[in-house]
């Protein structure tokens, strides 16, 4: 849970970077989430960044602010995270980050980063991180935005102070059903004294569930 002794702010900190076609479309879910915290009465920093370097900087940014949460929108896969211009690998990224998640949470908004090898590989850099959280899949922007909108919406409407383990992991529960999105959580277990993580996949036999509704819709 988050700690009301690590000096950090319930605020989130968001860096995005994405393809030049992305941002002709305008597709920036990281710059949409910022504008909907704002409506949730927070303090949202957005940076948009292009290169390894500009995130370099960015990071000792995020750490200065002492923002509690830090949240990358950004492409990613399996093996690593891209910027406009970049690849970067989880080990480079680990080495970048290094010593700023310690009593933070990190989101990330990015195709296929939510698995084990990142958040280990994050984690061993942060042994004070609280937790990761990111899609094992695949997913689109338009779910990706709404997604990430709905869960600060929740978690802040519950308590806008901090993160409790039992409040998250009951909100992605419903979450990851409704919007049809597999969300990997990795979390800093005090009693186990390790990284443990799950997978929170949706359950396509609930009323709430976008497969249930086509089938509704399909009965008329």
């Amino acid at each position: 849970m988050d700690s009301g002794t690590s000096h950090t702010k319930p605020e989130v900190f968001i860096l995005e970077s994405l393809t030049l076609k992305d941002e002709e479309k305008n597709q920036r879910d990281g710059m949409h989430l910022s504008q909907a915290l704002s409506l949730y009465n927070k303090n949202p920093v957005y940076y948009y960044f292009r290169t390894e370097r500009e995130l370099q900087e960015l990071i000792k940014q995020f750490k200065a602010s002492g923002y509690r949460y830090l949240h990358i929108s950004c492409h990613g896969s399996a093996s690593s995270l891209r910027t406009t211009f970049e690849t970067i690998t989880y080990a480079k990224f680990g080495q970048i980050v290094k010593g700023a998640l310690n009593n933070r949470r990190l989101f990330v908004s990015a195709c296929d980063a939510g698995n084990s090898l990142f958040s280990d590989v994050v984690y061993g850099a942060n042994p004070g991180l609280y937790s990761v959280l990111a899609p094992s899949t695949p997913i689109h922007f338009n779910r990706s935005a709404a997604f990430w909108s709905a869960f600060y919406f929740l978690m802040f409407d519950i308590d806008s102070s901090a993160m409790k383990r039992k409040h998250l992991t009951s909100r992605l529960e419903t979450i990851a059903t409704l919007f049809d999105v597999s969300m990997f959580y990795a979390w800093n277990s005090a009693h186990e004294k390790k990284f443990k993580d799950t997978i929170f996949a949706p359950d396509t036999s609930s009323p709430i569930s976008v497969h249930s509704v086509a089938s509704l819709k399909s009965a008329d």
